[in-house]
Order: structure tokens, then C-alpha cells, then sequence
């Protein structure tokens, strides 16, 4: 009833509107979300009456799909996470979900115009004013919706080498990155020399083009590209240049008015991330 909804709108927007405003219907709302186990067992801590959330609007499939402002049919799991993790919250709530470009949902959430970002991992410095699950130690490890590897590409005949402390490369000697993810703060820091693209596939193709020497990217969002390339011949150099846990971080303002929210979502979201990511230790709330 949800996706049937708004796919009436999106194709009644299409059909009527203006392209601005169909721009601005993919900011589903969605009204009113609660499973059958939570409906009649009210809340017993304070709830919000909407949570808005924003996220890439880039291809990182399976965990986002699709390009560009609209929420599409089939979103990906990552967004499966978030509707079950809401339909099953006591709460009576509004979802909304807005897709924008990398470094755009850092600075529209910075500023309060949503309330949770979606996959972010902690060594994003773009993260700093957001809340994470927090233990005793920091962060809480066993809240995290997924942990992958950052790992270089290459042509398979390419003399490039990564022995996890130096990185020797052939011409042009670039590494391809996201803008505004992890890999280029990480290759940043490291002092090599990159080449930014708005997502993952843009950076593969620069690399069989040979427009870089190699492309950094996180091992289960390559692997789903590299397996549309069937024909060409791209290999992963062996040793990680780092391995990273990401989350749903909420913004600190969000987090102070909803504390008992804010710990049962990323409680939900980590055990429906198990569902498909069961080599993850076991969610915890504590």
C-alpha cells in the first residue's frame, strides 16, 4: 500500500507537473507506519511525530538503488532496514526519506533539516556534529548496520601494488574515489593523489578507460559492479587499506528530545542489517 501509493504520485507528478515538483514529491511521506505487533501498545518514552531522514542519492547497490532525487520502487536494503525499523516502533510516526548529493545531505542535516543519515561511517570527518550509539569505549560496535573493507582496484595486468603501507602506481597515478565519502578522506590522509566522482560506477569506468590507476572502494559495493562487467577484467589488490562500521547517526539535537528512540532505532536497523549481514556480531542494547 506504501510503494503503491507513492508510485500513483510519482506517475500522476510525471503525467501533470513540472519537473521541480516532482523533484519535490520524491520526499516521501509516509504517514501513519505501524505494524500490527505495536499498534495498540503505546510508547513509553517520548516520540517524534516525524523522522526525517536523507541519505545519497547515488547507486550503491544492494544497499541503495537508483540515481538522482526519486525514491525508486524497489530503494534497496538499506531502506528496507528503515521502513521495517519504523513500522515496528511504538510510535505513531511520519517517515519522511530525501536523497541528495554526497556532500549536500552533510550540510542539510548539519542545519537541521533532517533528523538521521543514513550508512555513515565513522571515519568521516563530514560526521563530526552527528550522534552516534555510544558505549563505555565509544562508539557501540554492536549497533552497527554493516562493516566493510576499503580496498584498491586495478586492471588485472595493471603493475599496481599496495602492501598496506606503501602504494606504488603506473600512469596516470591517481586513485579514483566517491566525493564525499569515506575513501576520499581516507586516500586524502594517506597523501595520494585522487581523482573525486559523484559515485561508485563513474569511478570503475575512469578505470577501464585507464583515466585512473586504481579506484578505492568499499569490497561489497564493488563486488555488485564488477559483476555487470563480466567482459572486463578488473582485480582487487589483496591487502585493505582499511576497514570501517557504519551507521545511521541521528543529529545532537534529535538525540537529546528523543534519547529512547534514537537507541531502540539503531537497535531495529542492526537487527534487520542481520538479516542479510549475518557475519556481523549480535545487536545489542547494551
Amino acid at each position: 500500500m506504501i510503494n503503491g501509493t507513492h508510485h500513483g504520485a510519482m506517475s500522476s507528478c510525471r503525467q501533470h507537473m513540472q519537473r521541480r515538483f516532482c523533484v519535490m514529491v520524491s520526499t516521501v511521506v509516509i504517514a501513519g507506519v505501524i505494524s500490527p505487533a505495536s499498534a495498540g501498545t503505546p510508547a513509553s518514552y517520548p516520540c517524534p511525530t516525524e523522522v526525517r531522514i536523507v541519505y545519497p542519492d547515488i547507486d550503491a547497490t544492494p544497499f541503495i538503488n537508483g540515481v538522482g532525487a526519486t525514491v525508486p520502487e524497489n530503494p534497496g536494503m538499506l531502506i528496507d532496514w528503515v521502513r521495517t525499523a519504523i513500522a515496528n516502533s511504538p510510535c505513531h510516526i511520519k517517515l519522511s526519506l530525501s536523497r541528495l548529493p554526497t556532500l549536500r545531505t552533510v550540510m542539510e542535516i548539519n542545519v537541521g533539516r533532517y533528523d538521521v543519515m543514513l550508512a555513515v561511517a565513522t571515519d568521516n570527518p563530514l560526521a563530526k556534529k552527528l550522534r552516534f550509539p555510544m558505549q563505555e569505549d565509544g562508539i557501540a560496535q554492536n549497533k552497527a548496520i554493516a562493516k566493510g573493507a576499503l580496498m584498491l582496484y586495478a586492471l588485472s595486468q595493471s603493475t599496481a601494488n599496495w602492501d598496506g603501507t606503501t602504494l606504488n602506481l603506473p600512469q596516470p597515478g591517481t586513485v579514483g574515489v566517491v566525493r564525499g565519502q569515506v575513501a576520499q578522506f581516507v586516500a586524502t590522509q594517506k597523501g595520494w593523489d585522487t581523482d573525486e566522482s559523484p559515485d561508485a560506477e563513474t569511478n570503475f569506468r575512469k578505470l577501464l578507460l585507464r583515466r585512473v590507476a586504481v579506484v578505492l572502494e568499499q569490497k561489497l559495493v564493488a563486488a555488485d559492479l564488477i559483476k555487470k562487467m563480466p567482459n572486463q577484467k578488473v582485480q582487487m589488490l589483496t591487502v585493505p587499506v582499511k576497514t570501517t562500521s557504519y551507521y545511521s547517526p541521528v543529529t545532537t539535537d534529535f538525540y537529546q528530545r528523543y534519547p529512547q528512540f534514537s537507541e531502540q532505532f539503531w537497535l531495529d536497523m542492526c537487527r534487520e542489517s542481520r538479516k542479510s549481514l549475518k557475519d556481523l556480531p549480535k545487536c545489542s542494547d547494551k
